[in-house]
């Protein structure tokens, strides 16, 4: 038999297994070439590594085990942490705490060695049967102990030579696709953790920060209160001190509006939608109209820009987070300041970029841009620090991409990707 009859032997072995005794089936597993088997068992292999979980595992262990040993019962023997506890997969049930009574399994576990017994001597759970054939779950590459696998007939004799070679190989498959599920079981517990904390933070977060609003407009109103009360009789000086506990103030209410706004896009799961996106950019524009007439910064936009899947809102402050950086880093004394938007589509996806001819970023610092509370030459400009942090959030939780292009004295193109727009 070649390799090219596989698939018609199973099939073949599938309708017998249904209408044909436990005895008819040991013949016909018997009678397959070892290369036949060999075959089956690398199919079965393939199906316990792609299974998802230790049950996953074990249940392709059960129903396609039988293709190549035949057994009245199969089970194993894992450690859950707090015991050994077997597992019956076929036939009788086992009992489930390993102890007293399960001597055969035991000395597979303390030898690491294979127990092959064919004249009912085995003890414990497995001593209702003629014919056992226990094998040590050893993952190769870091020699772990995972735990044993149970083969039992009740028919003497039952394991041959070809037949435990079979159940040696099968084992060292099975002790490897049981320790990936168990390591990707606790990856999963540890990841979901780590999400249920991050939302405990944020949400944390939140609140702190919607509460600090509180004595900030307090502050705001008895300072005004006092230039109010002072009228003529405040000083310059007075008037100074005044100004700048104001000005402490906006900065602050800014970053705190900023922190809620990373706080609320951690939280959400909204739906995309089709953004039209020339709107949104004269909107972020228009929040620094102001500065823009007083610095003469020259606006270039491109005609005709590619519209893009995501959120209205979020897109807003996406672009007014990096024109308002483009602004802050112009330098002092720059001639021609100018900041221009460009896109194109990429693929499936929108690249824009907001390009400025300021003082432009180090190397060395580009690669801290997208971390919270960082700012650059910051004894010539303001700033909270979460502009981009907020920037580099957005872009992500709308499925896009985002970086900078940079050098110093030269200015900056900071780009972000987002899919074109969805139908």
């Amino acid at each position: 038999m070649t390799a090219t009859d596989l698939p018609s032997t199973l099939a073949s072995f599938t309708e017998l297994s249904t209408e044909s005794s436990s005895l008819e089936r040991e013949l016909y597993i018997n009678t397959q070439p070892v290369s036949v088997r060999f075959g089956i068992l690398n199919t079965l292999a393939l199906a316990m590594h792609q299974a998802s979980d230790v049950d996953a595992v074990l249940r392709v262990l059960s129903a396609q085990g039988g293709r190549l040993l035949s057994f009245d019962h199969c089970s194993v023997c894992l450690w859950t942490g707090e015991s050994w506890t077997i597992r019956t997969l076929a036939g009788l049930p086992a009992a489930p705490e390993f102890g007293g009574g399960m001597d055969t399994i035991e000395r597979a576990l303390i030898s690491r060695r294979m127990q092959l017994i064919d004249d009912g001597a085995a003890e414990g759970v497995l001593s209702a049967y003629t014919s056992v054939v226990v094998i040590p779950l050893e993952v190769e590459f870091n020699d772990q102990l995972v735990g044993t696998v149970q083969f039992a007939s009740m028919r003497p004799n039952a394991y041959a030579a070809d037949d435990t070679r079979i159940a040696v190989f099968l084992a060292l498959q099975l002790a490897t696709a049981l320790a990936n599920a168990e390591r990707v079981e606790t990856l999963e517990q540890q990841v979901a953790g780590l999400d249920e904390r991050n939302r405990e933070l944020d949400a944390y977060g939140y609140t702190i920060a919607h509460d600090l609003k509180a004595p900030l407009n307090l502050i705001y109103g008895y300072t005004n209160l006092l230039e109010l009360v002072s009228g003529d009789a405040a000083s310059d000086q007075m008037l100074d001190y005044i100004g700048r506990i104001n000005d402490g103030v906006v900065m602050m209410t800014r970053m705190i509006d900023q922190l809620l706004l990373l706080a609320r896009l951690s939280d959400q799961n909204e739906v995309l939608e089709a953004v039209e996106v020339m709107p949104v950019l004269v909107q972020a524009i228009e929040r620094f109209q102001t500065a823009i007439e007083d610095r003469r910064i020259q606006i270039d936009i491109m005609e005709h820009l590619p519209n893009v899947c995501g959120h209205a809102a979020w897109l807003e402050e996406v672009f007014a987070n990096l024109i308002g950086n483009a602004i802050q880093y112009m330098g002092a004394h720059n001639e021609r300041p100018c900041i221009r938007v460009r896109a194109r589509t990429v693929g499936s996806h929108v690249r824009y970029e907001i390009r400025d001819n300021g003082i432009g970023i180090a190397p060395v610092d580009q690669e801290r841009l997208f971390t919270r509370f960082t700012r650059l030459d910051n004894l010539h400009t303001g700033g909270d620090g979460l502009g981009l942090t907020i920037v580099q959030r957005i872009i992500t939780r709308l499925n896009g991409s985002v970086g900078v292009e940079s050098a110093a004295g030269t200015g900056s193109t900071f780009w972000f990707t987002l899919p074109a727009a969805c139908n």
